[in-house]
């Protein structure tokens, strides 16, 4: 018999809540398109962004994007790469403490 690997396309997501220096996002990247990840995405809840972590998400070539929340404010990074996309929450968190009020 013949033994070989097979390297299947596939995309991997990284969840993590807060991103602050973004080491660990970055780091499991790596990993995961050693392993054969063709596409990596991030999705982080709170997205600090501290630090150089901005600089190493511009550098790294092996996250495809970032996708975080507005809970920390966004709007003031000027400098924060196309990489990084925000979601706006402030609609779902309206309708849920709009919820528990009127419990």
């Amino acid at each position: 018999k013949q033994w070989y690997q097979r390297r299947v396309a596939i995309t991997a997501g990284i969840v993590d809540d807060i991103g602050d220096s973004c080491g660990t996002v970055l780091t499991a990247s790596s990993l995961l398109k050693d392993s054969g990840a063709r596409d990596v995405s991030a999705f982080l809840t709170h997205g600090v962004f501290s630090g150089r972590a901005v600089e190493r998400i511009n550098e790294c070539e092996e996250i495809d994007h970032i996708t975080t929340t507005n809970t920390i404010n966004q709007q003031d990074r000027s400098t924060r790469p196309s990489k990084i996309r925000v979601l706006d929450i402030s609609r779902v968190l309206y309708e849920h403490m709009k919820t528990l009020l009127n419990s």
